[in-house]
């Protein structure tokens, strides 16, 4: 399946910036949501990332399958907490 978009996502213990861009256009759209810090609040951050993604494949009615989705987030580089938000996301975001 083509790929139409792309989701980033930049994440920490304060606040979370996600942009979606339709890459036919160059159209995005930018929202933000509370902290998504791995390491501060595994539960609230996978929350909060969830709901944003959500939020931004509305703002297009984009289908999950046709985003490539980046996330960086604090803590994501504890290999345990990477690993965990993969097996948590994998049925939101197959790409």
């Amino acid at each position: 399946m083509v790929q139409k978009y792309v989701i980033g996502i930049d994440g920490g213990g304060t606040k979370t910036i996600g942009r979606i861009e339709k890459l036919s256009t160059g159209e995005s759209h930018t929202l933000q949501a509370g902290a998504s810090s791995l390491s501060n609040d595994f539960a609230n951050a996978q929350i909060v990332l969830k709901e944003l993604i959500e939020k931004l494949l509305l703002k297009f009615q984009a289908s999950a399958l046709n985003v490539h989705v980046l996330i960086g987030v604090a803590g994501g580089g504890v290999a345990n907490q990477a690993n965990q938000l993969k097996d948590e996301l994998p049925l939101l975001l197959p790409h």
